[in-house]
Parts: structure tokens; C-alpha cells; sequence
């Protein structure tokens, strides 16, 4: 596989899911010399590459009583916190010494992150804080490694959506899209997943999905077309056998008016 989404945030060793939600809403992480490595907001599929680029493959997620309350709204992190995966304490020196970090060390990055929310500044790693309190006691932490969701391979379909064969003929009446289609983001180690890199618009279902990511060559479209086809069909079946059946005069030898074929409507006479 060319491409996959990882995720950044998996609790070591208990492999559960912590959310991002606490590091896009104020929180960090640090690795084992309790430094700060890259800017969390580039998303938890990029992040997973920097995670397991730290030694060991692992680091910290450090975050606040704020966040924690806000963790708890999810149950995976409902689950890492009920098998003790996550550590508290009233100080971010005491909070280091549990995770077995340097105090000293964590306190710098703390107060690092602390001035550019303070400041609603850009961080050295081109992070904004803007919007989001600095971090405040009581402080949590969490041991993390970088971990594989899923691989991004499937179906390679045309721009209607029309799965093509290995020789890029089209199947007759089969149809891919989201999840099930190969990935609009192309190859890559940090590429997206493809229900996340499109988004769906219908009164009646899925009518059209448009990729927001534009490097692709390929969108994949589904359209109500074949549907309204069969509908009118249904429609003008129901007028004959009700013409039949009544004898009506008006419906004479049930000439139809010409139609156009997207619509079903009459043609106007210019």
C-alpha cells in the first residue's frame, strides 16, 4: 500500500485510543527528553510519523483537568482512563517524576506553551494557541505511540464513480465510492482517509461526492440519474394502464409529449 492513516495518540501499552480532541483543544506532546517535536495541529495521521520518529516510538500527551473532563465525553478515552493509562497530579513536577519524565525539563515546555497561549502567538513550531487557555493545574498525562488505522487501497473508479478493470475498462453496474474506492489523496505516508477527504449532498441520498483535496486527477461522482430513469418509466406505465383501462378519449393512440431526458419535463415548443 502507497498510503495509510495513522494515528498519533494510541495509549502504550494498553493500545487504546486517546482523542485528539485534547491536543487540537491545548494540549502537547513530548518525548523522552520532555521537549516538544513538531506542531500537534497538523493533524493526528501526520503526527503518527513524528510520534514514531521519537526514541522508543513513544511520548506524551500532556494536558489539564479541562481537557480530561473533556477526554471523558469519549469512551475510548473513557477506557484508557478506567485501566489507568492516564496519570494526574497536582503540579507538572510531580506530574513528570510519575511519567518519568524530567521535572525540570517539563516545567520549561509547560511555561513554553503557557507564554504562546498567554500571547496568542505562533510557537517556534508554527502553532497557534490563539482561542485556547494555557494549560493550568491539576495536570494529566498519558504515554502514547504512533499507530496504523488503516491502509488506504480499493477500487479504482472513474470520475462517475464506475469501478475500472485492470485494463481501465468500466465494469457494467458497479459502482465505488468513499471507504470502498482507492484513496483520492494518492500516495503518501500521511495520506487521508477518502471518507474524510470528500463530502456527501442529497435530498435522496448519496448524489454527489466532491474530494475537498484537489491534487487528484479523479472525482468520484454518484448521481440519482439511473433512479429518476426508472421512476419516470414507472410513471408513464401507470398513465398507459389507466388510459387502457378507462378508455378515455384524450388519451387517443397515447402519443407522448417529447420530454427532456433529464428533467421528465415537457419541452417547451421554442
Amino acid at each position: 500500500m502507497g498510503a495509510y492513516q495513522g494515528h498519533g495518540s494510541v495509549a502504550t501499552p494498553h493500545n487504546v485510543l486517546i482523542t485528539w480532541a485534547l491536543m487540537m483543544e491545548g494540549g502537547f506532546q513530548v518525548n523522552a527528553s520532555a521537549q516538544r517535536f513538531s506542531d500537534e495541529h497538523q493533524g493526528y495521521s501526520e503526527q503518527s510519523v513524528a510520534v514514531l520518529a521519537q526514541p522508543g516510538s513513544v511520548v506524551w500527551n500532556i494536558f489539564d483537568k479541562r481537557l480530561h473532563q473533556l477526554g471523558l465525553g469519549f469512551e475510548d478515552y473513557r477506557n484508557a482512563f478506567d485501566a489507568g493509562a492516564i496519570s494526574s497530579a497536582p503540579s507538572i513536577e510531580e506530574l513528570a517524576n510519575q511519567l518519568g519524565l524530567s521535572p525540570v525539563g517539563l516545567a520549561a515546555t509547560l511555561v513554553e506553551t503557557q507564554a504562546a497561549a498567554a500571547h496568542a502567538r505562533p510557537d517556534r513550531f508554527g502553532r497557534s494557541f490563539l482561542g485556547k487557555p494555557p494549560l493550568a493545574p491539576p495536570f494529566y498525562g498519558v504515554k502514547v505511540t504512533g499507530a496504523l488505522f488503516h491502509t488506504q487501497g480499493g477500487l479504482l473508479v472513474d470520475e462517475q464513480a464506475r469501478v475500472l478493470r485492470t485494463t481501465s475498462e468500466r465494469m457494467p453496474n458497479l459502482f465505488a465510492a468513499g471507504g470502498a474506492a482507492c484513496g483520492v489523496s494518492g500516495p503518501s505516508v500521511w495520506a487521508i482517509c477518502p471518507a474524510m477527504a470528500c463530502w456527501l449532498r442529497s435530498a435522496w441520498g448519496v448524489s454527489q461526492v466532491k474530494p475537498l483535496r484537489q491534487w487528484s486527477a479523479r472525482r468520484a461522482v454518484v448521481t440519482k440519474n439511473r433512479y429518476d430513469r426508472t421512476r419516470r418509466r414507472g410513471v408513464r406505465s401507470d398513465r398507459d394502464r389507466s388510459c387502457r383501462r378507462h378508455r378515455r378519449s384524450s388519451c387517443g393512440s397515447r402519443e407522448r409529449t417529447p420530454q427532456t431526458p433529464d428533467t421528465g419535463r415537457p419541452m417547451s415548443a421554442g
